[in-house]
């Protein structure tokens, strides 16, 4: 629950994170815009004045062209025309040369006139010309006051789709955070988004992790059961040696209990030790398959001796595989067919298969295999044989392939 209350926090949540990029921005492209549009407004306004100038010119030399000397020079408050002689020409536009030139808020204009012998000056002042100067702080005002109105309207456009944006992450988090975890209930997964796929992968990921939890909870119940047997055994076998009155015979007897017991269970701890371990490869020596399975029968005496077994395997069988996987799978599979099944057991062997059956009264059935065969499933998988269960009403056959 600390990781769901720790990303919705104020300081730390998707949301909050989403306006520290959203607002920002927001202000940038306010501030950009009301630079873009005061450059923008002063471009223009030169450029209205330069072509002011030129069409003056344009007109004055139309003009001159017509009536010569006796043309009027254009002159208004904010525009002086010279000629290169006259003597009250301004000093700073004298060393000019011909073309447009601008020195602050003053524009001048030097041209040669066709069939004149001097250059006429048109000498502009742009702060009597245009009134812009004269309202630029009410201007730059306004659009300061405008970047902020686009401000505010950026933050609340920022926080409406930064909840938009952060809706269906929060609402991911809330249903992770929600302790038992369901992940059948995770709302996102109908989204067509990234946020949907990721909440199918994370839906996945936790049903698998489920899954492996659960078979493990289950291994773990099984190895306790398989473990349960020779610690049986040797408590029992410890109970009848330290009997008053027990012989010689039925010590020796005991004692050897103890120690196929000791054996079984370090055999046991070697197989669940390996199969703990998945990644690491199976060990392969040549085992001899047919005295294995003829071992694993002579250690459930005499209960094997009440049952009908038919045994077939060539003498002297040899597979490659793990011995301590394979005597664990055969030993798990014939001690489920005693206990769980009928009086009829059949094992068949050959180089490449196992396979194992038994019949079935109808007082039995074939959940009582639970144990065994989850071992056994586990065991199959870890060496990459193919297990394969057939059962019906009267009989119960476990084949295992691939064991070359």
């Amino acid at each position: 629950m600390e990781k769901g209350t720790d990303l919705l926090s104020p300081t730390n949540s998707f949301f909050i994170r989403i306006l520290y990029i959203l607002i920002p921005f927001s202000t940038l492209v306010a501030i950009i815009y009301s630079v873009l549009i005061w450059a923008s407004v002063s471009m223009t306004e030169d450029y209205i004045v330069k072509y002011y100038l030129k069409r003056e010119f344009e007109e004055f030399e139309r003009e001159y062209a017509q009536d010569g000397s006796s043309t009027l020079m254009p002159n208004t408050s904010y525009l002086h025309t010279f000629w290169s002689d006259h003597p009250e020409l301004p000093g700073f536009v004298s060393s000019l040369a011909e073309g447009l030139h601008e020195i602050g808020d003053t524009h001048v204009l030097i041209k040669n006139i066709p069939g004149a012998h001097n250059k006429i000056y048109m000498i502009l002042d742009e702060s009597r010309m245009s009134s812009l100067d004269s309202f630029a702080p009410l201007t730059i005002s306004l659009l300061w006051t405008l970047a902020g109105l686009i401000i505010i309207a950026g933050a609340v456009v920022s926080i409406f789709m930064a909840r938009i944006i952060s809706g269906p992450v929060v609402q991911l988090a809330r249903d992770l955070s929600r302790h038992p975890l369901r992940t059948r209930q995770l709302k996102s997964n109908h989204r067509k988004d990234e946020v949907g796929v990721l909440s199918r992968v994370i839906s996945g990921a936790l049903e698998r992790l489920e899954n492996a939890l659960d078979r493990e909870s289950a291994f773990t119940r099984h190895v306790s059961h398989e473990l349960r047997t020779p610690l049986s055994i040797i408590r029992n076998s410890l109970a009848v040696i330290k009997l008053p009155h027990c012989d010689e015979t039925k010590k020796a007897r005991n004692i050897e209990r103890l120690q196929q017991a000791s054996k079984d269970m370090e055999a046991l701890i070697e197989l669940f030790l390996r199969l703990s371990r998945e990644k690491v490869a199976p060990k392969r020596v040549d085992v001899g398959l047919s005295d294995l399975l003829k071992g694993a029968l002579l250690r459930h005496k005499p209960r094997i001796d009440t049952l009908h077994v038919r045994l077939h395997v060539a003498q002297g069988l040899m597979i490659s595989a793990d011995p301590i996987l394979l005597n664990s799978l055969i030993h798990n599979l014939i001690n489920n067919a005693i206990q769980h099944g009928g009086q009829r057991l059949l094992i068949a062997a050959n180089p490449d298969s196992l396979v194992i059956s038994n019949t079935l009264t109808q007082a039995q059935s074939v959940e009582g295999y639970g144990f065994g065969l989850e071992i056994v499933s586990r065991i199959c998988r870890y060496a990459g044989w193919h297990l394969h269960i057939r059962s019906t009403s009267t009989t119960f056959c476990a084949r295992i392939s691939q064991l070359g």
